[in-house]
């Protein structure tokens, strides 16, 4: 029946106010009745007990009373200074009964229950001449006692449905408030659904709601972003791929036309292109894999200094020929990391590669270790001319160059520093970048110690 969320939250308020307001309407109207039976009693107990104590001012005892106090039924409907349909006992200072008075049930307004009763003293003139015993029983109001309590409870209900109507306006209010942003929300993910990223939701308030809208603006905004990096990336993949097959069919085609002698050096130009494209798109495969959390890792304690210096062996000979120096610093005493040995090493040959082709002759390139805190920091830093500061802002995108032409011919596919952003992320740590133009540019790791305890 109510399919919308605003007129279910306004039946939710009306309902809680309307049981609220029954209950406290409820209770206020009892607990008025008795108090208010209380103030009646009260008066007419002090009344009877002036009556008493005058008539012994008068006759010396209290023997007859009743004659003289309750000659008979009232007159007139109006209360009398106190009721002729109380139910009391008399007695002298001793507690023997003078009187004993129960009213007849037909329109008693006080029935005797039990011992359950209150005592109050008869005094003239300092000294104690008897005891005014009261029973209580349930009392009912006259005609004029009813139209006092009727027009309390009337004002009660004015006040109940009073208090509805600020619960439906303020619940009105209330679900708009929170049903708008969630029809914003809703809206939005529909033309997201159909293919629209720029869809924007405004963040009106800093409450849940708010947080709500302000995550979607950016999940929208990164989604946004991804596809057109994935669009930038397929257009990428492509020039990278048409560039080495167009070598190799241009040079197959002139070779099998004769237009090119098919000798040794088209069959090394085909091969070189051919292993291009095979390191391509095994990077791509191994970056695919990496991202999706499905490249398996074989994990191990390492030790960093040996890391380090196995790949400063492994590149001794490229540097030896370019005249870099490639030398290695670590801390004493570092701890043991938990990392897949060979992709790590990936990751820092894939360092030594990118500085090598920048540092200049006769400079070194720096592998170094330390302890920050519960992790292992470590870097590679060349001397080289740097990176711009727009550039070190997507040195980590895939198939990015910074130097798109030495690169390629040097035979790299633009994939490697992606490659090693991922694998560095997957071992649970994060890597980023420190240039300045004319110095040269650091890589900085940062590796999570492992617990001692449980060895992750």
């Amino acid at each position: 029946m109510f399919r919308s969320l605003q007129s279910k939250l306004i039946i939710a308020f009306l309902l809680v106010a309307l049981t609220s307001t029954a209950i406290l309407a409820g209770i206020a109207s009892r607990s008025t009745q008795d108090r208010f039976g209380e103030y009646i009693l009260s008066q007419e107990v002090d009344a009877l007990l002036y009556a008493l104590e005058d008539f012994y001012r008068t006759h010396g005892t209290l023997d007859g009373y009743q004659a003289e106090l309750f000659p008979g039924p009232p007159e007139r409907p109006e209360r009398e200074p106190f009721s002729p349909n109380l139910a009391f006992t008399v007695t002298d200072p001793y507690g023997g009964v003078i009187n004993k008075r129960q009213p007849d049930q037909n329109g008693a307004r006080w029935d005797p229950v039990g011992e359950d009763s209150q005592h109050e003293p008869i005094v003239v003139n300092g000294e104690l001449v008897g005891f005014l015993i009261m029973n209580p029983s349930p009392f009912e109001f006259d005609r004029f006692e009813q139209q006092f309590i009727g027009r309390i409870q009337s004002t009660l209900l004015v006040s109940m449905l009073g208090a509805m109507a600020v619960a439906v306006v303020l619940g009105t209010l209330l679900a708009r408030s929170l049903t708008g942003p969630l029809k914003e929300l809703n809206i939005a993910t529909e033309a997201m659904a159909a293919g629209s990223l720029v869809q924007r939701v405004p963040v009106r308030s800093r409450d849940e709601l708010g947080m709500l809208a302000e995550s979607f603006n950016q999940m929208n905004a990164k989604l946004e972003r991804m596809m057109a990096q994935r669009e930038q990336m397929t257009a990428d993949i492509a020039h990278e791929l048409r560039t080495p097959l167009s070598v190799i069919i241009g040079h197959t085609s002139a070779g099998k036309e004769g237009i090119l002698p098919v000798d040794e050096d088209m069959i090394a130009v085909i091969d070189d292109e051919a292993r291009h494209l095979e390191r391509l798109v095994q990077d791509l495969r191994t970056l695919s894999l990496a991202e999706a959390g499905e490249l398996s890792l074989k994990r191990q304690p390492a030790n960093v200094e040996e890391l380090l210096n196995a790949c400063a062996v492994a590149y001794l000979p490229a540097g030896i020929e370019k005249d870099v120096r490639i030398e290695t610093k670590t801390a004493e005493n570092l701890p043991e990391l938990i990392l897949d040995t060979a992709r790590f090493k990936q990751v820092i040959n894939n360092l030594i590669e990118n500085a090598l082709r920048y540092a200049p002759e006769g400079s070194a390139i720096e592998l170094s270790a330390e302890k920050e805190g519960a992790s292992v920091v470590l870097s590679v830093a060349d001397a080289g001319k740097g990176i711009p500061a727009e550039a070190c802002e997507r040195i980590f995108d895939r198939l990015y160059r910074r130097d798109d032409a030495r690169a390629r011919a040097e035979g790299g596919s633009g994939l490697g520093l992606a490659i090693v952003k991922t694998l560095v992320e997957n071992h649970g740590g994060d890597i980023r970048v420190e240039s300045e133009l004319g110095r040269g540019t650091r890589f900085l790791i940062r590796l999570p110690i492992p617990n001692p305890l449980t060895g992750e």
